[in-house]
């Protein structure tokens, strides 16, 4: 039992570097929830938001899924030219 906690790890495919990918996917994830809560306060479409951000890998998903498939955008979106979509979404600096 003293060894369990290492080897727990250790016996998973990535290893030790499990525990960065499970940060990196917590990031991802934690980035689509702040894009979505943007859309719903700009009243942006899901649909005009993956087209302005491009594609979110997110880390240890089973299949390469696009994280931005995950927006449910506003209820009631408004048109907005593609560039200003990508400055309301982005406005923190990160990027994707």
């Amino acid at each position: 039992m003293v060894h369990l906690p290492r080897g727990l790890p250790c016996s998973s495919p990535t290893g030790w570097n499990q525990f960065a990918e499970v940060r990196a996917q917590q990031a991802a994830l934690h980035r689509i929830e702040e894009v979505e809560t943007r859309c719903r306060r700009y009243h942006i479409g899901a649909v005009a938001a993956r087209q302005a951000l491009g594609r979110l890998d997110v880390p240890m998903s089973l299949d390469a899924i696009d994280g931005w498939e995950f927006l449910i955008g506003s209820d009631d979106p408004r048109p907005l030219p593609p560039e200003e979509v990508k400055r309301l979404l982005t406005a923190d600096g990160k990027g994707q």
